[in-house]
């Protein structure tokens, strides 16, 4: 793998004061994404220390005080406990997934006060994407790849604006009942500065310890937010070339070398979706994404039966 250029924007956003969120809504993204990078064929499955430490931060969230946190914060939190319940097991030891379960129906909203919130992209995005009034949507496969490689725990959707490509991904929230919501809430961009397959990438990410802040929430990813070398499939680890992401190893012509089917063409040669097709297209698309969501939620509800009330 060559690697594209590793290099983020510099974007100057007024850093909003709030308290800080607890820390160990933090630990529960890091460990749930950790194990979920390891999972698939041919590559080493996490240490059995991964998922101890997933048990020992849900314990943490079963002891919570709930009411204590704001709606954003239980959204991202549920949104990891699931990403572990859908996730991989660790080498000689399983994940805690009645655990998990349990956790995210707690952590769980009324689906009235999900509806309220409704599923229009949190603007902070678009000083990174740029003005979504200049967005141009791709005509893409349905679900994406990146749909499922998240469990279906968020709904992406590629875009281009001017010279920048993104593709960026809306968090999907399961209501007490276990009933499926796509939110405002987006928890990941993944950027390519220019329209050339070789142009430099940038990954975002919500900023978990800022979750009651009103703005500026996400933040560009450093290779020590990433697994170690030896573990994970990501584009994006500590084992690449210093400086350059493995954009290319999904999307560029050795795609095929690294066991990657051709269903993920590069962005730039997708078709882009006339402004008259977009609302459909993409209700089709987010639609095949709850449709995988409420597969997971039916199998978490046999571990953790849904709540008859929640604030």
């Amino acid at each position: 793998m060559r690697g594209v250029t590793y290099r983020c924007p510099h974007v100057v956003a007024p850093r909003s004061r709030c308290s800080p969120s607890p820390k160990w809504i933090a630990e529960l993204t890091r460990v749930a994404h950790m194990i979920a990078t390891t999972q698939g064929p041919g590559y080493e499955k996490a240490p059995a220390s991964y998922c101890a430490w997933a048990g020992r931060i849900l314990a943490k969230a079963a002891k919570a005080q709930v009411s204590s946190l704001t709606n954003v914060e239980r959204i991202v939190a549920q949104t990891a406990a699931m990403k572990l319940f859908a996730g991989p097991d660790c080498h000689r030891q399983r994940l805690p997934r009645k655990a998990a379960a349990s956790v995210a129906i707690r952590l769980a909203l009324s689906a009235r006060v999900l509806r309220a919130m409704g599923s229009t992209p949190a603007p902070g995005i678009d000083r990174w994407i740029g003005p979504r009034a200049a967005w141009i949507d791709k005509r893409t496969r349905i679900p994406l790849h990146h749909d499922s490689e998240e469990g279906f725990v968020k709904a992406f959707r590629p875009v281009q604006s001017g010279n920048r490509r993104a593709i960026f991904g809306q968090v999907v929230a399961f209501d007490s009942s276990w009933g499926v919501h796509l939110t405002p809430i987006v928890s990941r961009i993944e950027l390519r500065m220019g329209t050339e397959p070789g142009a430099s990438a940038c990954v975002l990410a919500l900023d978990t310890s800022r979750l009651r802040c009103a703005s500026d929430l996400m933040r560009p990813l450093s290779l020590a937010d990433t697994p170690p070398a030896k573990l994970g499939r990501g584009f994006l680890r500590r084992s690449h070339i210093r400086g350059r992401a493995g954009c290319d190893m999904c999307h560029g012509p050795n795609a095929a070398k690294n066991g990657v089917s051709k269903q993920h063409p590069f962005f730039g040669d997708l078709p882009v979706l006339p402004t008259a097709d977009v609302a459909a297209h993409l209700k089709l698309r987010f639609d095949a994404v709850l449709k995988g969501a409420k597969n997971t939620a039916a199998r978490a509800a046999k571990l953790a039966p849904a709540r008859v009330t929640t604030p």
